[in-house]
């Protein structure tokens, strides 16, 4: 695998590569949610994390199940 920068990962990336790890800023951002969002859910042990130091980093598999939660629309009709 060659060097990725993970500063850069979109989505489409978190379903090619779901072995990143992310910091909770891109978890947010990839799953459009905000990081106190994140934050709860890691709290709950919702989500798979490794901590790099005292920060916990996501595992972008791990984020694939919230995307697809049924019931909930991605965007409003238009």
């Amino acid at each position: 695998m060659q060097n990725h920068d993970i500063s850069q990962v979109s989505e489409a990336e978190t379903y090619a590569w779901p072995e990143l790890l992310v910091t909770r800023q891109q978890a947010a951002r990839i799953t459009k949610t905000s990081v106190s969002t994140i934050d709860r859910m890691i709290d709950r042990g919702e989500l798979q994390v490794t901590y790099v130091g005292a920060s916990p980093r996501i595992l972008t598999a791990s984020l694939l199940a919230i995307r697809v939660k049924p019931g909930k629309k991605q965007e409003p009709g238009k």
